[in-house]
């Protein structure tokens, strides 16, 4: 059963060869994990393109966020979601005076 799906996928050789091929557990280990990266690097980039145009800072601030949730992948995504906690619990919210 598992040799007719690889070999319709294309891997026939593999299957023939009884899934003895060079390089072909590496290989799917490769794509599985930067699909998982990849995955992970979109749901934080547009996660935090979301909260950064919801915000209330300046237009050129928020371009300059945008531009580093996307260029630098998941590191500024965190940064940002850190930069407006930190700058939420600093604004006071109840004054009674």
């Amino acid at each position: 059963m598992i040799e007719n799906l690889l070999a319709e996928a294309g891997l026939s050789e593999c299957s023939r060869a009884g899934m003895d091929c060079p390089g072909f557990g590496t290989g799917l280990l490769e794509i599985t994990i930067f699909g998982i990266l990849a995955i992970a690097w979109l749901m934080v980039a547009a996660s935090a393109t979301v909260a950064i145009l919801s915000s209330k800072l300046p237009v050129r601030e928020q371009m300059l966020w945008l531009v580093a949730v996307w260029v630098i992948p998941v590191v500024s995504g965190v940064m940002w979601f850190i930069h407006a906690r930190v700058r939420s619990s600093a604004t006071p919210t109840d004054r009674t005076s």
